[in-house]
């Protein structure tokens, strides 16, 4: 169906500027840095979750959810950073 289709265009569009900033973005920082900065997203996600849940009285993400997503951002950025 043409939704779908525009769905699906959409989506490839929006995947092709991401790929094109990101590399654009390496002419300004470096590797590790814009991979910090990645790796990072998913605790801007929490906090919006935790603060959206908290007036909605919804709870989106577990405690053990947001200590997993901490742990991973950690690991990364320890991995990244380490010589």
């Amino acid at each position: 169906s043409k939704t779908a289709q525009r769905q699906f265009a959409f989506i490839s569009i929006a995947q092709t500027l991401a790929t094109t900033t990101s590399l654009t973005a390496l002419d300004y920082l470096d590797f590790p840095t814009q991979t910090l900065g990645k790796c990072a997203k998913p605790i801007s996600v929490l906090v919006s979750g935790f603060l959206f849940a908290r007036a909605s009285d919804k709870s989106s993400f577990s405690g053990a959810q947001a200590v997993q997503t901490v742990f991973v951002c950690v690991g990364i950025a320890v991995f990244s950073l380490a010589k």
